[in-house]
């Protein structure tokens, strides 16, 4: 599951970093243009410490803390990417493009700290290397597979049908985050019934108070330090 979470996440970052910028540059746009497009995809990215609080401070306790953030950011995703489809914007369409790629790359910010939260939450500390390599995999191989297969549908056919590609694969990626409980118990949705309510199970969520003191306190870690200044440093770049 893990792994098919962050492949569906790949396909949409090959598509807004790679496949993107790269019509763009084929149809006229200048590198100012396209570096307009790209720093609406990758703002919402440096904003993943504030989803982190919203799906820690809200969740619907019989679904789950984190999985509801799950399908509803995958429901964003379809239904902004299919009316990215509709619209069809041209390259030159600055405006109409970095809104769509904030919006969806805001939404993949929500699956991906979700995501990450699950994993803390469920995978035993023995596993959770081999886990995160699954996911780190999972999403190289969807951002491949979407540079290839997108690029040639963006470049055939336009950047409509490789949006509807795109929602297609979230669709079957949400349909597993729908059909997957978070804890056994869940209900699958909120106007499902729960299998067995006694067995639901987990810490109830955090107060904004609370959780800031954690980060704030994870913030003195020299060694927290010296990487959030290199992904600072990467992320210029």
């Amino acid at each position: 599951m893990f792994f098919t979470l962050y492949l569906g996440q790949g396909t949409l970052v090959g598509f807004f970093f790679f496949v993107m910028p790269s019509w763009q540059a084929v149809n006229g746009a200048t590198t100012a243009e396209v570096g307009f497009v790209l720093s609406a995809a990758g703002l919402p990215w440096a904003l993943k410490i504030a989803y982190g609080f919203l799906i820690d401070r809200f969740s619907v306790p019989d679904m789950g803390r984190r999985r509801p953030w799950l399908i509803g950011a995958q429901l964003v995703i379809m239904v902004t990417l299919l009316s990215m489809a509709l619209i069809g914007p041209a390259a030159g369409d600055l405006a109409v493009l970095a809104a769509f790629a904030f919006a969806i790359n805001m939404a993949v910010g929500f699956q991906d700290v979700a995501t990450d939260g699950l994993a803390v939450d469920f995978v035993p500390d023995s596993e959770r290397g081999v886990v995160n390599g699954f996911m780190v995999g999972g999403q190289a191989l969807g951002a491949a597979l979407s540079i290839g297969a997108n690029g040639l549908l963006a470049a055939k056919f336009g950047i409509a049908m490789a949006a509807v590609c795109l929602a297609v694969i979230t669709l079957i990626v949400a349909t597993l985050s729908i059909a997957v409980r978070e804890r056994q118990g869940h209900r699958l949705l909120p106007w499902s019934v729960s299998t067995d309510p006694t067995l639901i199970t987990g810490a109830p969520p955090l107060a904004f108070s609370e959780l800031l003191r954690t980060v704030i306190g994870q913030l003195r870690h020299r060694g927290n330090l010296m990487l959030l200044t290199a992904a600072l440093f990467m992320g210029t770049t």
